[in-house]
This record gives structure tokens, C-alpha cells and sequence, in this order.
């Protein structure tokens, strides 16, 4: 733990105060185009229910033709118009908010169901009661809420003990905080089973596959209890827990301000709010610490977190995730990543991040660590990851990835500037459960790294090798401000292959040696992100890619357009071959 808070520490010792035109009120603009958006396509019905018009594939969950989405995407709608009223907008929708309201209520109070899971509707629906109080809303009925208690949160019927318990403590202290009853002894009861699944030193939440859009929710739940409410004898425990994580964070997100790629829901918008929010009560926590340059750095962070979804929210109609594909093509999403779900809840923790935005609002923002420094942070096995920093450059590698959601290898490649897929922002998954836009596309493994002939002479990658298969060892050569150096050895079987990564202002310099047959490099390069292809040709000292007013180069000898597609969430590649071993890329 010590390494990486002393890292943060020298970082601070260095970094530079940074203008910043970001309004608080963006937050709201951002929530309210969503909320406006969703209105005008018609997604609610006479009786209140919400329902997703854009979504036409009859996907299930746990038997439910996608009832359970929703209920929470009419939670969602709550908490986000709630939260809109209670800002002094949207108040000629509190009969609209009150029908929506008064329906999932009356389901928690008189039709409960545990698999519900209502502990995700909780906060919502304060969030809901708190916009129609601040107008005097003159149909809203607190008796009711003696009847919302948390033994009607769906987790201790099922024994479900993951980050469904980060929601129900979040809800209970919103209970609190806004005078609707709520468990004093919840947080104690509760917090420390969540804490077994914390990696101490870096405090990372460790969910079953270690996804890192789960290790953000439950630091940022867990804060925003204690924030409203949650206190105890475990609430200093948890507060340490909760720092050292956020400043993992910090050192995991990319100078673009997008969350890290890794396991399911990554590239959603609303994971970036999230951790816009995360970062927003970790400011105000530092104020009041007196820390006031670090405060300065998180408010930064939340700062470049949700101006980084802004070019996705512009498309017509707006996406949810990052691509340019129709909606209704459902590009890149899972089971539970419906467009109308999951843009409610972004636009509900917009909401929640303007609220929290005012509490360090005169905050002066400080560099991050990806604006700034140069850095290398490695994390624990569970999360099995690399990042790395300088010169305006941002990378991230996976040393041991879920087939189902990404790729081994070098999987970010990112400038600041530049829109994040244009080199790779997360890698193709040999056996994706998300979706592509297109049905010709079959599933290719594919990430920038190493490939070979095995020994039915037959291309086989890095990406598509079998995690159990894979044993590796990071070494760091050289972190100095203006440029960083690591190496990654893979054991697969009885072969060795090492990577060289050095990074400054000029990009990245890619090497990879070893004894294996046909040994080449294999990058994606982008065709289409579903509005706008990319322009692919070969030069003189390699490859180019045109896109959206960015290029990416591949220096290289040897360079070979294979043909082949391949796919992620944000778009479709063609996979180029390098019989080069030493590769620069760079980005302008």
C-alpha cells in the first residue's frame, strides 16, 4: 500500500495547478439531455413503467424477459428526474416523476418480491421523494416509506454478498440522510463482509473475475454511505480502505479521463460518471482534511471523467457506450446494458455528482497523474494489469484477461486529445458475451502483441491463448518523468516470450523477443466505429490510420493488411501483420 501513496505523494510534490473552464451545471446539462432525450422517444408508459423501445431482441435474465431491467431503468428515471427537480430543472415533470414514484413504491411496500434486488431501487427512489419535497409536491406520503426496509433488499435471501451490499448500504444511509427511516447498524453489520473482498495494499475490491467497473462501484457506494449517513466502529476502516483505492484509480485512469478497460459494463458512459462521482466526495473528503492539493487533483479527475463521454452524448440520437453504431444494433452490450437502463442510470449519477460538486466547489484543480507525471503502476494478480504514463500518453495492459470480456495483451493506447478507440481502448475478446452490431463478424481474439505459427503451422496470438496456460513477470527498467520503461515475460508451456514497453512524448516503443516459429506482431487497426471509418494505407516507414481528424502510426517494416475483422465495443478492425519485432506507434 505504502508504494503506490508515496507515489501519489511525489506527484503532488510536483504537479502544476491547471485552468479549468468546467461548470458544476455541466453535470446537469449533461443529465438533463439524457432524461430529455429518453422522454421524447416515449419510454414511459400510462402506468409508469419504463420500457426500451431501441431494444427488440428479447434478452433475458434469470428467467425474466428483461422485467427486472425495468424496474431498475424506472428507478433510474426516478433518481435521475428527482435529482433534476431537487436542481431547480424539470420541475413540470413531478406528475410524470410522482407516476413512476408512486408504482415502484407500492411494489416494495405491498408486491415484494426478493429477486427484485430492490436495494438498486432504494437511493433512486429518495432521490425521487427529495425532488418532489423540495417543490411540496402535494401527493408524496412518507408513512409509506415504514415499509421499505432493508429486509426487503434481495442480497441475504440469495446469499449474494458482492457489490449488491455497497448498494444496500448506500441505500439505507440515503434512508437516513434524508429522514425516511433507515438501519443504524446497517453499515457495521454489513460493511465488513465486503471488506474480506478488498485487496489491502492497492484497495481494490475483488468481485468474482475481478472486473474494474466493480471495484469502482463498491468504493464509490461504500464513500457515498458514509457521506449520507453510514457511521460505526468500522467507518475509519472503510475510509482507509476507500482512499488507498481512489488513489488507484487515479493511477488507472487514462489521461483521456476514461475509466480503465477490464471485465464487464467498460466502456459504458455510465461507468465514467461513476467514477467522476468517486472522485467529486474524495475531493470534498480532502477538504476537509485540510489536504487541499490533492483535493485539487481528485476534483480534476472527475472533472476529465465526464468531459470524456461528452463526444458520445453529441451523436443523434446520443450512445450510451462508446461507438457510433444505431442503438438499436445493440453494438457491444451485455445481457444487462440495455440503452434505456443504462442511460438512466448515467444520467441519475450526473445528478449525483453535480450534488456532491458543490460541496468543493471553490476547489483550485491540480494535474493529474496521466496529465503530469510519468509513472508505471502495476496491480495485484486478481486485476492482473499494467498502466502506464508520460509524455501525454497513457497505456494499459491485461497479463491474464477473461476470455469473455477482453483480450491478453496490449489492449490502451491513448494520447490526450484524441478520441480514445483511434489506436485501441480495449482489446477483442476471443469469446465475447456482448454483442456485435453486425452478424458477419465472427469472434477473433486480438490485442497489439506478439503471434506465431504453432505446430499445425497455424497463427496462434497472444490474445487468444488460454489464461491457464499463462504465467508472467513484470520488471520495471526505468520511471522517470519523461519517460518510463517495463518489461512483461509470458511463460506458455515450455516457450518464453518478452515484451519491451518505452514510453515519452514521441509514443510508444514495442518490442517483443523469443524462440517460438514465425514470431510476428499483429495490431488492430480501426475500419469503422459504426458512424466513422477509418482510412488505412501503407507508407513509406509503415502503416496510417486516418480517423476523425487523428492519425495513428505503426512504424514498421513489413507491414501486411490481413483482411481479417475483428471486434470489440467500440468498433471493427482489420488486423495488420508486422513481420517487424521492434514497432513505434504514436498518435497526433
Amino acid at each position: 500500500m505504502q508504494m503506490h501513496m508515496d507515489k501519489f505523494q511525489d506527484h503532488l510534490a510536483s504537479a502544476n495547478v491547471i485552468a479549468d473552464g468546467f461548470k458544476n451545471e455541466t453535470y446537469l446539462d449533461f443529465a438533463e439531455k439524457i432524461l430529455m432525450n429518453l422522454l421524447d422517444m416515449g419510454i414511459q408508459k400510462e402506468n409508469g413503467i419504463i420500457s426500451d423501445s431501441l431494444d427488440n431482441r428479447g434478452m433475458t435474465f434469470r428467467g425474466k424477459a428483461l422485467e427486472l431491467f425495468h424496474y431498475n431503468a424506472e428507478a433510474r428515471f426516478c433518481g435521475a428526474l428527482g435529482q433534476l427537480i431537487r436542481a431547480g430543472r424539470m420541475a413540470g415533470y413531478a406528475d410524470r416523476l410522482y407516476l413512476s414514484y408512486e408504482h415502484l413504491m407500492n411494489i416494495i411496500a405491498y408486491d415484494f418480491e426478493p429477486d427484485l434486488f430492490t436495494e438498486f431501487w432504494v437511493k433512486e427512489l429518495v432521490f425521487a421523494y427529495q425532488g418532489l419535497e423540495a417543490i411540496n409536491y402535494p401527493k408524496i406520503n412518507r408513512d409509506i416509506w415504514e415499509k421499505v426496509t432493508w429486509r426487503k433488499y434481495g442480497f441475504h435471501y440469495f446469499e449474494n454478498y458482492t457489490n449488491g451490499i455497497a448498494y444496500a448500504i448506500s441505500s439505507e444511509a440515503c434512508k437516513i440522510s434524508a429522514g425516511l427511516g433507515g438501519d443504524d447498524n446497517f453499515f457495521d453489520a454489513w460493511a465488513p463482509v465486503l471488506f474480506d473482498k478488498f485487496n489491502k495494499k492497492y484497495g481494490m475490491y475483488t468481485e468474482p473475475g475481478s472486473p474494474m467497473t466493480y471495484d469502482l462501484v463498491t468504493k464509490q457506494q461504500m464513500l457515498y454511505a458514509i457521506r449520507h449517513g453510514a457511521d460505526g466502529r468500522h467507518k475509519e476502516k472503510a475510509l482507509v480502505l476507500i482512499e488507498t483505492g481512489a488513489v488507484s484509480s487515479l493511477f488507472m485512469q487514462s489521461v483521456t479521463g476514461q475509466m480503465p478497460y477490464g471485465g464487464r459494463v467498460n466502456q459504458f458512459l455510465s461507468v465514467d460518471t461513476m467514477l467522476a462521482c468517486f472522485f467529486e466526495m474524495m475531493s470534498s473528503v480532502k477538504i476537509e482534511n485540510l489536504e487541499t492539493k490533492s483535493a485539487g487533483v481528485f476534483k480534476r479527475a472527475a472533472r476529465n471523467a465526464v468531459r470524456s463521454i461528452e463526444p458520445w452524448l453529441n451523436m443523434e440520437p446520443y450512445r450510451h457506450l462508446r461507438q457510433g453504431f444505431k442503438p438499436e444494433l445493440g453494438h457491444g452490450i451485455d445481457c444487462g446494458g440495455v440503452y434505456t437502463a443504462y442511460s438512466l442510470l448515467t444520467s441519475s449519477i450526473l445528478g449525483s455528482t453535480y450534488f456532491e460538486s458543490l460541496r468543493n466547489t471553490d476547489t483550485e484543480c491540480i494535474e493529474t497523474p496521466a496529465e503530469s507525471s510519468g509513472y508505471i503502476f502495476v496491480t495485484d494478480d486478481d486485476f492482473h494489469k499494467v498502466f502506464a504514463a508520460c509524455g501525454g500518453y497513457h497505456l494499459e495492459v491485461d497479463t491474464c484477461a477473461d476470455p469473455t470480456k477482453d483480450a491478453t495483451g496490449l489492449g490502451r493506447l491513448h494520447k490526450a486529445g484524441i478520441m480514445p478507440e483511434t489506436a485501441l481502448s480495449g482489446p477483442c475478446a476471443p469469446e465475447p458475451t456482448y454483442s456485435y452490431a453486425l452478424s458477419e463478424i465472427e469472434p477473433i481474439a486480438c490485442a497489439i502483441g506478439p503471434a506465431w505459427l504453432d505446430n499445425n503451422n497455424e497463427i496462434v496470438s497472444l490474445a487468444e491463448v488460454d489464461r491457464d496456460m499463462i504465467k508472467s513477470r513484470i520488471t520495471i527498467m526505468n520511471e522517470e518523468s519523461d519517460s518510463v520503461a517495463f518489461s512483461i515475460s509470458y511463460e506458455i508451456g515450455d516457450n518464453v516470450l518478452e515484451e519491451t514497453y518505452q514510453l515519452n512524448k514521441d509514443g510508444l516503443l514495442y518490442n517483443v523477443k523469443g524462440k517460438l516459429p514465425g514470431l510476428h506482431i499483429i495490431v488492430p487497426l480501426l475500419k469503422t466505429d459504426g458512424m466513422e471509418k477509418g482510412i488505412v494505407s501503407i507508407t513509406e516507414d509503415g502503416v496510417l490510420l486516418d480517423y476523425r481528424g487523428a492519425e495513428f502510426r505503426v512504424i514498421c517494416e513489413r507491414p501486411e493488411l490481413t483482411g481479417r475483422l475483428c471486434a470489440n465495443r467500440n468498433g471493427i478492425y482489420e488486423i495488420v501483420r508486422i513481420e517487424d519485432r521492434m514497432v513505434r506507434f504514436s498518435l497526433n
